[in-house]
């Protein structure tokens, strides 16, 4: 009898509950419908508020003005998810952080999206034989750079701000002295001091009003910077127009560029700008420089891609040899002479063969890479005297919070001897 109490209890209970779930999914059918299909497939997004939530000292106006979205706006998931992971890399180029997230959290009124920063790591170091450069790039918290050069032969401090609090534009400034080898013959000290105003149109475009004044010095010989060459100073002087007291530039300038969004996603990366300035020299002459450059980066793969990188530089009129072009975006340049105009293009081929490795607060990858520069002093002619570089090797590349590429290889050139050991600092994979 107890047995079959037992059993009767328990027929009754799941007929019980079957008959229950089915008044129950029948009477809530719509509603569940609804449920089911919004948590799977959820066709809009409308923001009903935004909340900003930073670890770290990171201003939220500074944040703010880089958000790409506000109450009220609606997308369709597809949208949505393109829009959150460019609004991602363009808040990586504001600062570097160690995560920047984005998710959605649902209201009654629509979504609440959570903007979640961490910030990273806001130092900066480069160095060159007798100088070591630190630089933060987020100073005091709003987004302001602050950069030291210290060392023998270069002493230089340099300041820029997105925009101050309350105030719709940025500015920055830079003082320096430098003693360095031109052109492998002379000897030039630089003294350098100058001031800039910066806005950015959101959120892409920079645009930055210049003014500099610089001094140069040509001494004889320095404890520093060694006279290596065979040819007398007055016949140096004499043969690149120097004036031995020197000579003053004094610039104005504006430029227009892009930020450079879509830096670290895998396929597509790139920029441009554009720079017009005009120049009074000591020595009455005057003229116009226009500056341009393109980059451009591409992986039709995961594991192979290309960047280009093209410089295009031009005074439209004389000045002294101290401030013509100079050669320091090209490699292996040997005694590539200075020119009034002149066209750099740099071709490089990228290989990803091996996984990332996980160092804790950072990762590291290792990169092959082979390159050609070509350079190509303008005349009349465009193609007039171009001269090609190659070589090749691996970019150890050290991921965020650092983001610095270190670049080990061979370079050399077709049109002469030059050849050597190549290292470079990078912060763009270009």
């Amino acid at each position: 009898m107890i047995s079959i109490s037992v059993s009767n209890l328990i027929r009754f209970f799941v007929y019980s509950f079957f008959w229950v779930f089915l008044f129950v999914s029948f009477s809530f059918s719509d509603g569940w419908d609804e449920y089911i299909q919004g948590a799977e497939i959820k066709e809009k997004v409308k923001v009903a508020d935004v909340k900003i939530d930073v670890e770290g000292n990171v201003s939220k106006s500074l944040i703010e003005k880089y958000i790409l979205f506000k109450n009220g706006d609606e997308f369709s998931t597809q949208s949505w998810n393109s829009l959150k992971a460019f609004q991602i890399e363009l808040l990586n180029i504001v600062l570097p952080f160690y995560s920047v997230s984005i998710y959605e959290l649902p209201l009654d009124s629509g979504d609440r999206v959570v903007v979640n920063l961490v910030e990273g790591f806001n130092y900066y170091f480069d160095f060159w034989p007798w100088s070591v450069m630190v630089s933060n790039a987020n100073a005091f918290g709003n987004g302001e750079s602050l950069g030291l050069w210290i060392g023998l032969n270069r002493q230089s401090i340099t300041f820029n701000s997105f925009e101050f609090p309350n105030i719709p534009f940025g500015a920055g400034f830079s003082l320096g002295h430098e003693i360095k080898r031109d052109e492998g013959e002379y000897i030039v000290e630089t003294l350098h001091i100058g001031g800039n105003v910066n806005k950015v149109i959101f959120p892409f475009f920079e645009v930055v009003a210049k003014a500099s004044y610089t001094g140069y010095l040509f001494p004889s010989n320095t404890f520093i910077v060694s006279w290596r060459s065979d040819k007398s100073y007055d016949y140096l002087m004499n043969y690149y127009g120097l004036d031995t007291q020197g000579i003053g530039e004094t610039r104005v300038g504006l430029e227009v560029s892009t930020l450079y969004v879509w830096r670290s996603l895998n396929k597509v990366a790139g920029g441009v700008g554009v720079g017009l300035y005009h120049s009074w020299f000591t020595t009455l002459e005057e003229s116009t420089l226009l500056e341009a450059y393109l980059k451009f980066r591409y992986f039709p793969v995961d594991f192979l891609g290309f960047s280009l990188y093209t410089s295009l530089d031009y005074w439209f009129n004389q000045v002294p040899h101290v401030a013509m072009i100079d050669n320091s975006l090209f490699r292996c340049p040997g005694h590539l002479e200075k020119s009034l105009t002149k066209v750099i293009n740099r071709f490089q081929l990228i290989t990803k063969p091996f996984p990332r490795v996980d160092l804790g607060f950072t990762s590291l990858e290792i990169i092959p890479f082979i390159y050609s520069d070509q350079s190509s002093s303008v005349s009349q002619n465009l193609l007039d005297n171009i001269i090609i570089s190659y070589g090749g090797g691996v970019q150890i590349y050290f991921a965020s919070p650092i983001g610095i590429y270190f670049s080990f290889g061979y370079e050399g050139r077709t049109d002469s001897n030059d050849k050597g050991f190549l290292f470079e600092a990078n912060y763009e994979l270009y």
